[in-house]
Formats: structure tokens, C-alpha cells, sequence
């Protein structure tokens, strides 16, 4: 029951998002708006996958496959060049190490704020082809390694003795990144777009790591009739 509720609080933001877009929908737009103006607000899905970190005879945590959400918008400037941004977070519970003890973390987080402009590289009436390159910050929650097995510790010479290593605190993190990607878009009434594809790579430069993302979900146009 507490994971059930856990899961629900950690994806609240999305259906947030969802119920406002289904609400903005609804709204009449002047018919003078124009194509490629006005601000495109998307939500969905977001799945990443990371690399691992740290070594196999210390402390490593494994590449794992992390879930959650993503909400972007891109404000027209001109009828294929846009200003982008985007928050994001993911879950998961990756496996990991310490020595050759195995385990599994427990509250692994991943958020990340980009920004950067981005570039309609095909527009038609149905589809739309975007590409985005953007800087920002991301922040990892390392949470807590779980071991399948406790590591016993030497006894001290005098005191009492030392009880078994049975969790380590992973590290938390944050650092500089760049990311970039593309989203297509099928649309599906004047307001409202199924983003089919929205691939990224995202870099960070303290440590320097790796992670793909891939997110869909609706795209709401908001101004501009497409």
C-alpha cells in the first residue's frame, strides 16, 4: 500500500499536466493565430537509461532502466525557430555493489532543467519534425544500496564489537549538462498532437556521465492554429 502511494506522489506532476491540457482544449482560440507562433506545451511518458558509475571493487551501481515524466514547452519566435525548455524526473531502483556484495538501491531520482532553442526542421500539415540542443542542470538522488547479504567487519581491538555493513548511502549530485534530441509530432485535432518520438542524449559534465531519455505523450498548442 505504501509503494502504491509512493508511485502515485511521484507521478502527480504528469497528471497535473494531463487534466490542465484536457482543460485547455476546451478553450476557443482566435482564428488569426498564426502558424508556427504561440507555445506548444507537451506531457507524457518518460523513460531513461543511465551508465554505470563507480567501480566493481569499491562501490558501483549499475546501468539501469529508470521511469517517470516530462513536461516541455517551446515558444515560437518565428515560423521554424523556437525557444525550449524542459523539466523531467525518473525513478528507479537500479542494482549495485559494494566489493562483491550485490544489492539494490532503494529512492534513486533523476531531474533535469533544459533550455535552448529549437528548430522545426519539417512541417507539414500532419506531421512536424523538431530539433533541440539546450543546456541545464541535473540533479541525481543516489538514495540507498540494500545488501542482499551483510558485510561482517573485523572486531576492534578494545570496545564493542562492529555491527555488519548492511546499506550504504549512495551520493547525491548535481551537475552542469547539455542534451540534445528531436520530437516528431502527429497531429490530431488543430490543438492537439501525439508526440510519437522524442529522443535524447543527455550529457553531465560533473561526473561526466551518459544518459538516453526517451519520452511521448500530447503536445497542446496554445495560440496558433496548426
Amino acid at each position: 500500500m505504501q509503494r502504491r502511494s509512493y508511485e502515485g506522489r511521484r507521478l502527480q506532476p504528469l497528471y497535473c499536466c494531463l487534466a490542465a491540457v484536457v482543460l485547455i482544449t476546451c478553450f476557443p482560440y482566435p482564428a488569426t493565430a498564426q502558424r508556427g507562433a504561440g507555445v506548444d506545451v507537451f506531457g507524457g511518458y518518460s523513460y531513461l537509461r543511465t551508465d554505470r558509475t563507480g567501480s566493481a571493487t569499491t562501490v558501483g551501481v549499475d546501468a539501469a532502466n529508470l521511469q517517470g515524466w516530462e513536461i516541455s514547452a517551446r515558444a515560437g519566435l518565428a515560423p521554424r525557430l523556437g525557444l525550449w525548455a524542459s523539466f523531467s524526473g525518473q525513478y528507479g531502483s537500479p542494482t549495485g555493489n559494494v566489493g562483491r556484495v550485490a544489492g539494490t538501491a532503494r529512492g534513486s531520482r533523476w531531474y533535469a532543467f533544459l533550455f535552448g532553442p529549437s528548430y522545426v526542421a519539417k512541417q507539414s500539415d500532419n506531421i512536424e519534425f523538431a530539433l533541440h540542443a539546450a543546456g541545464g542542470v541535473v540533479r541525481t538522488t543516489g538514495g540507498t544500496l540494500q545488501l542482499r547479504e551483510p558485510i561482517v567487519q573485523p572486531p576492534p581491538l578494545f570496545g564493542p564489537p562492529v555491527p555488519p555493513i548492511t546499506s550504504v548511502k549512495l551520493d547525491d549530485d548535481t551537475s552542469p549538462a547539455l542534451a540534445v534530441g528531436g520530437s516528431l509530432d502527429v497531429r490530431l485535432t488543430d490543438r492537439l498532437s501525439w508526440r510519437v518520438l522524442h529522443p535524447e542524449l543527455v550529457v553531465t559534465f560533473s561526473p561526466t556521465r551518459h544518459f538516453a531519455r526517451l519520452s511521448m505523450g500530447l503536445v497542446f498548442h496554445l495560440g496558433r492554429i496548426r
